[in-house]
């Protein structure tokens, strides 16, 4: 079904580690009196299908076999020292079920290190935990017994393998984790009965689907048993305002909006914000400028609404003073939008002395553009705002990808946010944060997202207050920083 996955049906507790090389048949050679194993390097093998097969890191195979580091080769000999253990210990267990006990069992390559930045500590949240092991349960809609599995399950599949990455990364680096996954298969009494086995009372943190029922039913649980739950699917769900027990994963929207609001009247308050209305458009964001409008009001910046049709052109901008500096916010997030107001906002910049008083500021929708739209961000030099943001070409980033690749043979699926990465830099997050003593509170910049867990109320649990900033700049590159 998922290459790489093999169901089988009993429970099966898999241990990320690597066994000793001297638990395979291979034969031994006397070297200088010391005894090796050794292995001739055949046609077609590679570093990486040899660590998989004998249960080693490539740092391993390097460092007992130096030459490896040019290359394989094929009748190159392979020496492993015969009386030491070559695999490391690890402390980190991954336990997959599904109901009834199906598991997922998974090849485990070598995962390229990645170390998302830790940045200034701020007020913690901290949550207690009382289990001297600590452990993770995933609960999502797998649908392993389906044929033909869903794109939603698909995405949710790549989200776990995400967390396993995190998982091995993290194996060796502190206390031991268990993490638990199980298919709820998107079914109510499903979830009732997984939520009757005994692991899930003791359980620190259990990640739940987004499907509202379900949801319901698991945090009420958690709140009986002392679980926390971490919602990182729905971003408008308010159960984190009154049940104590949930980390919600992404900023609500009215606190997104409302550091947007912050750094446009913080970084642009010299500027007149001009809102671009598409007679007959989408203008799917009216209710963001209406916000920022009463927000610019109360700090007496000034603003003008233009209504054009069809393209932008320079007729519609009329009432603009020549020499002025001006912020232009659409209303929509639409890409064919986008292609119609771009090719005026770059004339204006040409034509004016400074190019920095004529700016563009959009939305999260903006970073799936591609192609002719990509680029006018960056000749605009564009500021948008969003919750997630993944930059392809960041060293981060494509060592996830290529981690991705070498474990489960398949690239992840292109959406936004990236399951897959979403599901790294939570596992990661996860298991530093119940290492560190539970403590959330840090602001943790990842790969894609960023996260810093601040109290939603006195009777309420976590909410995550960070946002993105992004800059497209004119030589192609792109600024992240955290607002």
């Amino acid at each position: 079904m998922l290459k790489h996955l093999k169901l089988i049906m009993v429970t099966l507790m898999i241990l990320l580690s690597m066994p000793a090389i001297t638990a395979l048949d291979l034969p031994t050679k006397n070297i200088n009196g010391e005894t090796y194993h050794y292995y001739v390097v055949k046609q077609k093998e590679t570093v990486y299908s040899l660590c998989k097969r004998f249960g080693i890191s490539k740092d391993e195979m390097v460092k007992y076999n130096p030459a490896v580091a040019d290359g394989l080769k094929t009748g190159m000999t392979l020496y492993f020292p015969a009386e030491n253990n070559v695999g490391s210990e690890v402390d980190i267990e991954v336990e997959t079920m599904a109901t009834p006990a199906v598991s997922t069992q998974v090849d485990q390559p070598t995962v390229p290190t990645i170390t998302p930045q830790t940045v200034n500590d701020v007020q913690p949240a901290t949550i207690s935990t009382s289990n001297d092991k600590l452990s993770i349960v995933v609960m999502l809609p797998f649908m392993l017994n389906e044929r033909k599995p869903s794109q939603n399950a698909l995405k949710y599949t790549e989200f776990y393998k995400g967390i396993l990455l995190a998982a091995n990364e993290q194996k060796s680096n502190g206390q031991p984790i268990t993490i638990y996954a199980y298919d709820t298969a998107d079914s109510l009494d499903r979830v009732k009965n997984i939520l009757t086995y005994p692991e899930l009372k003791s359980a620190d943190i259990i990640i739940a689907p987004s499907d509202n029922r379900q949801y319901v039913v698991i945090t009420e649980f958690a709140k009986e048993h002392g679980n926390y739950v971490l919602n990182a699917f729905s971003a408008n769900d308010k159960t984190y305002t009154r049940n104590s027990q949930i980390l919600h994963a992404n900023i609500p929207r009215d606190m997104m909006y409302a550091k947007a609001f912050e750094y446009l009247c913080n970084t642009y308050n010299d500027y007149t914000f001009v809102f671009l209305i598409s007679e007959g458009g989408k203008n799917d964001k009216g209710e963001f400028a209406i916000e920022l409008q009463a927000t610019l009001g109360k700090h007496n910046i000034k603003y003008s609404e233009i209504l054009y049709a069809g393209e932008l052109e320079n007729k519609h901008l009329t009432k603009l003073k020549k020499g002025g500096k001006y912020l232009f916010i659409p209303l929509t997030s639409s890409g064919s939008e986008f292609r119609k107001i771009a090719p005026q906002i770059i004339a204006m910049q040409e034509s004016a002395s400074n190019k920095n008083d004529i700016r563009l500021f959009g939305f999260p929708e903006w970073v799936t553009f591609k192609g002719e739209n990509l680029n006018n961000l960056h000749r605009i030099n564009a500021t948008i705002y969003s919750r997630f943001f993944n930059d392809n070409n960041a060293p981060s980033s494509r060592a996830i990808s290529e981690a991705f690749n070498q474990w489960f043979g398949i690239q992840m699926i292109e959406s936004y946010p990236i399951q897959g990465i979403l599901g790294y830099d939570l596992g990661t997050l996860l298991i530093k944060s119940l290492r560190n003593n539970s403590t959330f509170g840090k602001q943790y910049d990842g790969v894609q997202s960023a996260f810093e867990f601040i109290s939603a109320s006195e009777t309420g649990g976590y909410v995550n207050n960070s946002l993105y900033i992004i800059n497209y700049n004119a030589d192609g590159s792109i600024d992240r920083k955290l607002y």
